[in-house]
């Protein structure tokens, strides 16, 4: 035969567990939350905004390198970019925009052993939407892993 349960101990049973679920998402939340956040390099700087980048592998020597505009500390709006450049001549460029007090969307492009072999290099720029900036080259060892 069965021992009976009281009502009583029934809800101290549920709330002891939804004490631990609760627990448990916390814990993983403020474990999670800061480790995304120092993935990001910034790149380049302008009036509180930042051009950020970070890399993740690919494989066979290949990388993905991200880039957002962290604009949330800027009063107004700025682009920002990322570049593949050889020979001061961009191959490939990516712009990222936001507002004063915003995040810009990701964007990414494909690094490869043989890009960086035949003289390519990475570039990031940031400037206002008048078309005033700076930037320059930026290492791999200067990206953090996402």
């Amino acid at each position: 035969m069965r021992p009976a349960t009281t009502t009583a101990s029934r809800t101290a049973t549920r709330l002891t567990v939804l004490g631990l679920l609760t627990a448990l998402l916390v814990g993983a939340f403020a474990l999670t939350g800061p480790a995304a956040q120092a993935a990001w390099s910034n790149g380049s700087q302008l009036h509180g905004g930042k051009v950020q980048v970070c890399k993740v592998a690919l494989g066979d020597g290949r990388l993905r390198i991200k880039v957002r505009l962290n604009n949330t500390s800027a009063q107004h709006t700025h682009v920002g970019g990322l570049s593949r450049v050889r020979d001061f001549t961009t191959i490939v460029g990516l712009d990222v925009r936001a507002r004063a007090g915003r995040t810009s969307n990701t964007k990414s492009l494909v690094w490869t052993r043989a890009q960086r072999n035949a003289g390519e290099w990475l570039s990031v720029g940031i400037g206002d939407t008048n078309g005033q900036g700076h930037g320059g080259e930026i290492g791999l060892s200067q990206i953090r892993v996402c």
